[in-house]
């Protein structure tokens, strides 16, 4: 049945031919309907579609699932859970989440009709914060909607890595972000930005889209790091053995795009070289399950590297105070709040020479390009502090602290309008 409703028909076709609107019509609904019939066909019964378009089929599906209210969500999410496949599982869980639909949650929420009482009304004067909006929040309708009421409008863009580095999304999820990050440059009256590389490289592209965006000013967002916390170590990693031993310490999560698999490969090389080498402990949470997978089946996994997934504060906590050394071997960039977090503890860290976290370091980490011989050295001369005063000097001290991400935002505010 499904092999013969999608003969000819491309996946993207049939989301596309959905209106982009929020009155649920009801062709929407019954369109929506049918991709839903489509994707459990292909998945419960139907072994002559390739893999290719059952994965299409799964993405439109994600789209459809939008349009429908949360108490259906948490029905449809009970029929997902009879899918045994667990990286189809991830993937899916994974990609709804990155869009702000928190589709895991809705098997643990109650049926609790809207309370318009909880409501947060949005008047003239005020000003919306968004820090980590979904790609697919329709911002020209907000532009719309401000206007009317006269509120402003910040928002936080952490990088443009899906623009820099298109192979870390697909194209239609590239295509979004660009259409986000242009209807935001219209429409914001403040955009901030975890560091200066950033605001540097979204005003590079806002001006080549022809886009003169109001202001973008980057803020600093150590002040939203982990606190310094010296609970007990928890159960979960005293079965670690780390009460007992020396490791070192990568904070990230499983992806592609992190370099954990080639992190892991560097430390297992280590370890063969020295017995007494430390382990490495990954703390983070799984968004791969391949790399997980692909990190299980080295035969040195769990000798020289470990993975403690979806680590509590307490536990973070503990393992920056203990660590022998932190490693970031981020080579894109990113935020950087890992290495706010390893100065904040005193930890000597070794990481990436990307801008953005040469910045985050504050000039407390030693940063290199993505050198295997380089990052081998580095880490031994660390451990054995033959590194001389330099080594030692930037181990010590912590950034200052910064201001409130809200005051920062107010006082950027602030100093636009008397311009």
């Amino acid at each position: 049945m499904a092999g013969k409703l999608l003969e000819g028909r491309k996946t993207d076709d049939l989301w596309s031919a959905i209106p982009k609107s929020n009155s649920l019509r009801p062709a929407i609904w019954a369109r929506a309907a049918e991709l839903m019939l489509l994707f459990f066909c292909a998945k419960f019964g139907n072994r002559f579609l390739s893999q290719k378009l059952k994965n299409g089929l799964a993405w439109s599906f994600a789209y459809s699932i939008e349009l429908f209210s949360p108490l259906w969500r948490r029905r449809i999410a009970r029929l997902l859970e009879l899918d045994l496949n667990a990286k189809r599982l991830s993937l899916f869980y994974f990609w709804l989440d990155e869009r702000g639909l928190d589709f895991g949650n809705c098997l643990l929420a109650r049926d609790d009709k809207y309370d318009p009482s909880r409501a947060v009304s949005v008047e003239r004067g005020d000003v919306l914060v968004l820090a980590g909006v979904s790609w697919r929040h329709d911002i020209a309708v907000l532009e719309k909607t401000k206007a009317l009421i006269g509120f402003r409008l910040v928002c936080l863009v952490y990088d443009l890595l899906p623009i820099d580095y298109p192979s870390f999304v697909s194209v239609r999820q590239r295509d979004q972000y660009q259409k986000f990050l242009c209807d935001l440059g219209r429409a914001a009256d403040l955009i901030v930005t975890p560091n200066r590389a950033t605001a540097s490289r979204l005003d590079v592209f806002l001006s080549d889209k022809g886009i003169a965006p109001v202001a973008i000013s980057p803020i600093s967002i150590s002040c939203a790091s982990l606190a310094k916390n010296s609970r007990e170590i928890t159960e979960r990693l005293r079965d670690f053995g780390l009460a007992e031993k020396k490791f070192m310490l990568c904070v990230s999560d499983l992806r592609e795009r992190n370099h954990v698999l080639w992190l892991h490969a560097l430390c297992a090389k280590l370890s063969r070289l020295r017995s007494d080498f430390p382990i490495l402990a990954f703390a983070g949470h799984v968004v791969s399950t391949d790399m997980l997978g692909m990190l299980s089946d080295d035969p040195w996994w769990g000798k020289a590297s470990i993975f403690i997934d979806s680590p509590l504060d307490a536990e973070l906590s503990w393992l920056y105070e203990h660590a022998e050394l932190c490693l970031q071997p981020l080579f894109e960039g990113g935020a950087g709040m890992a290495l706010m977090e390893a100065a904040k503890y005193e930890r000597h860290c070794i990481a990436a020479n990307a801008p953005s976290l040469i910045e985050a370091s504050g000039g407390q980490a030693q940063h290199l390009p993505r050198d295997e011989k380089l990052w081998m050295d580095a880490i031994l001369r660390a451990l054995d502090a033959t590194g001389g005063a330099d080594v030692a000097e930037k181990s010590r001290g912590s950034l200052p602290p910064s201001p409130d991400i809200l005051a920062q935002i107010g006082a950027l505010l602030d100093s636009h309008r008397g311009r």
